[in-house]
């Protein structure tokens, strides 16, 4: 099984590198296709994913000549703590906000030095992530759990591209493919630190439904708490000490 597996990676990655090496002409009478739908169907990737030897499943990522960060990102709710849920949070902490929503919690969270100020904030303590205001616990996630779901989708393939290269009209070119992974030791022992320096966004993402047409247009109920999942996104320069880039040659 590995042995295809490897068989398999040497021939996609000869079919990426020969990719690389050319324009291609992305008109076609279907309309605008992204980039990577379009690298994809030029590797006949079914999905976005391809099997490495040694690093198992990856995804291919594609992005545009100029970006020079890796951004990853998941949902995450809460463990509540006794006596909260996430209407109550939205109710005791929310805000309108400019869609019309009486009481909406949008809004990224950090490290907190003072547990007794109004403000929500994080506090890691007892390997957990914890949601607190006012000198009281309110909800919490395992770090170990946070960690490992950054490790899940942190496996990619990057590959640039760049739309009319040159100035020739309807063309692209994909270009410096490489592989990205995560130092995982790294972030486990940088964790706090790197909620405190950004490098981490922790955010919530609810709003309690109204009678209006920004929910009845998503057939959200009038007092329905929606709930977009808490956000978790690691994102960093190239170069950084988080990542670990291999370039495919």
């Amino acid at each position: 099984m590995k042995e295809d597996t490897s068989r398999r990676w040497f021939s996609f990655r000869a079919q990426l590198i020969d990719i690389c090496s050319s324009y291609h002409d992305i008109n076609n009478d279907s309309g605008r296709v992204s980039p990577r739908d379009f690298l994809l169907h030029l590797l006949y990737l079914d999905s976005g994913h391809i099997e490495h030897p040694q690093l198992g499943k990856i995804r291919v990522k594609v992005r545009g000549v100029n970006t020079g960060h890796y951004n990853m990102s998941f949902s995450k709710s809460p463990a509540y703590c006794e006596g909260w849920s996430a209407r109550k949070l939205i109710e005791e902490y929310g805000y309108a906000d400019t869609s019309g929503h009486r009481k909406a919690l949008r809004i990224r969270v950090g490290i907190t030095d003072d547990t007794k100020s109004e403000k929500l904030g994080l506090l890691v303590k007892d390997g957990n992530v914890i949601v607190t205001s006012r000198n009281e616990e309110i909800a919490s996630w395992e770090k170990d759990i946070l960690i490992e779901k950054f490790h899940q989708i942190s496996k990619i393939l990057v590959v640039e591209y760049s739309l009319n290269p040159e100035n020739l009209d309807g063309k692209i070119s994909f270009s410096n493919p490489k592989l990205a992974f995560l130092n995982v030791s790294l972030l486990e022992n940088k964790f706090e630190g790197y909620i405190r320096s950004g490098k981490i966004s922790p955010e919530f993402r609810m709003y309690i439904g109204e009678e209006h047409d920004h929910c009845r247009l998503r057939q959200i109920k009038p007092g329905a708490v929606r709930d977009h999942g808490f956000g978790w996104r690691l994102k960093a320069l190239h170069g950084d000490e988080v990542y670990s880039v291999t370039e495919i040659s």
